[in-house]
């Protein structure tokens, strides 16, 4: 569910959780867009998976971070310009609870597409079908 688990960047992101901020917020391995490629972390997280023990906080490399709210708002296809208010964790919240904007106008598309497209009868009693 994205509780504090590494994001590939490479890859398309999970969904995001309205519970993210603080220690639930998703990590980056900056290594991913900066570096050779290689990360660290889902390294750690797949080792932790399989049985190694936990390593001290002073371990981990210095290119782990968690994911900004600028960063999870994108993710979400949220416009540059759109405003969130409140505290931190509150715009953490709204990105997660949100339908991300691009997936919803997708819909909504072929909502419409089908609709227009359609004639729309009843048959068998409450069954919808839709003829083309």
């Amino acid at each position: 569910n994205g509780l504090g688990r590494p994001i590939n960047p490479a890859v398309p992101a999970p969904t995001l959780p309205a519970s993210m901020g603080g220690n639930k917020t998703p990590i980056i391995d900056e290594r991913h867009y900066y570096g050779d490629g290689h990360s660290w972390i889902e390294a750690y997280h797949h080792g932790l998976m399989t049985g190694n023990d936990p390593l001290e906080m002073d371990q981990a490399p210095i290119s782990l971070r968690r994911l900004t709210l600028n960063e999870a708002s994108l993710l979400h296809s949220f416009p540059k310009s759109f405003e969130f208010s409140g505290p931190k964790t509150s715009i953490y919240s709204q990105i997660g609870n949100a339908v991300p904007p691009l997936l919803a106008e997708s819909v909504a598309k072929v909502v419409i597409n089908v609709i227009e497209k359609s004639d729309i009868e009843y048959e068998m009693g409450d069954q919808l079908a839709l003829n083309y």
